[in-house]
């Protein structure tokens, strides 16, 4: 059975790496936004640190087909702004990074970094076990492929999933609840070293508060390898 898109909304904790630790707070929601649009927003805070990130999207078939994308971040030495257009209509997708602007032919599979993780949900409830699409990774589109892989030490009381980005620049998870059909954990590995992890800590849906979500139980000691 295809994924059935519902609204929901996620607290969030986390922490930013920069040879620090930071920690983050925020929020994550998919919103419809009319009977056509759906919204998906993210926002983390913490000292020195404010992430903003929102996608407009239709949901056609069970693949999100985005028409704009915004991203600003303020981190001590590493703002970005990004802004991304996708206009099948005209055959093409337009990059603003930082002022600096580029374009691409369209393609019905190139996403955005965040309504991916919904094409990911889809393909997990019809029994897919490997995925790969292309995102606009800051600038360009980027193949990414991610395989299953089983975990059984995921901390929570729900059943859970692991998506595992195949490796490029860092290793990448991404834990689902399967009885919610929610991300509740994403996790980045570089060189070695935890990069950024972001996990729920509460998820509303459809009126019901659910706690005790999976995660991954020890990120700066469990290192994939």
């Amino acid at each position: 059975m295809a994924y059935d898109l519902q609204p929901f909304e996620l607290e969030l904790e986390g922490f930013q790496y920069a040879g620090v630790g930071i920690k983050v707070t925020g929020k994550q929601s998919l919103a419809r936004r009319n009977n056509d649009v759906w919204r998906i927003s993210f926002e983390m805070r913490g000292p020195f640190v404010r992430i903003e990130e929102w996608v407009d999207f239709r949901w056609v078939d069970g693949t999100p087909a985005p028409i704009e994308y915004r991203f600003d971040q303020r981190m001590p030495f590493n703002n970005e702004s990004r802004r991304i257009r996708f206009e099948p209509d005209r055959d093409r997708i337009r990059v603003n990074l930082n002022n600096n602007s580029y374009t691409y032919d369209f393609e019905p599979d190139i996403f955005d970094p965040l309504s991916y993780t919904l094409l990911l949900l889809n393909q997990l409830s019809l029994g897919e076990e490997r995925f790969e699409f292309s995102v606009i990774d800051r600038r360009n589109p980027r193949r990414y492929v991610f395989e299953l892989i089983e975990e059984t030490e995921l901390s929570g009381n729900s059943a859970a999933i692991v998506a595992q980005r195949v490796p490029s620049r860092g290793i990448t998870y991404i834990v689902f609840d399967t009885d919610w059909t929610i991300p509740t954990h994403f996790l980045r590995w570089r060189d070695g070293k935890l990069d950024q992890q972001i996990r729920a800590m509460s998820a509303t849906i459809g009126g019901t508060r659910v706690r005790d979500l999976p995660h991954w139980p020890n990120p700066r000691n469990d290192i994939p390898s």
